[in-house]
């Protein structure tokens, strides 16, 4: 496992460029989930079949915003397994055999 991979599965502390990163990256395009007739009705629709409160759309950001560095940690902890990971690269072999032990598998269609 790579540094890289360490943080992610909460070996390492997450850092604050990073959470607000994972931040940014959920919350700051959210509005554009809800531009169009089609949109605002898909949404409407996932509430009602998954049973979601009313202003579940209107909570996510601040729910959001609201995770801690501690938050992601303990759930890195409870749910990812470093030993379970797998890492796909799809391009050229030769520069996956770069990265180290890699398999090489071929598509199958």
């Amino acid at each position: 496992m790579d540094d890289r991979e360490a943080g992610v599965c909460g070996a390492q502390p997450i850092t604050a460029d990073e959470l607000a990163f994972a931040r940014d990256a959920l919350t700051l395009g959210y509005a554009r989930h809800f531009e169009t007739p089609r949109q605002v009705a898909g949404a409407l629709g996932q509430l009602a079949v998954y049973g979601l409160d009313d202003d579940e759309y209107d909570a996510f950001v601040p729910r959001v915003r609201a995770v801690t560095a501690a938050d992601a940690a303990r759930v890195a902890a409870a749910y990812l397994r470093p030993a379970e990971l797998i890492t796909v690269v799809v391009g050229d072999p030769a520069v996956a055999a770069a990265l180290g032990d890699v398999e090489t598998v071929q598509p199958e269609f």
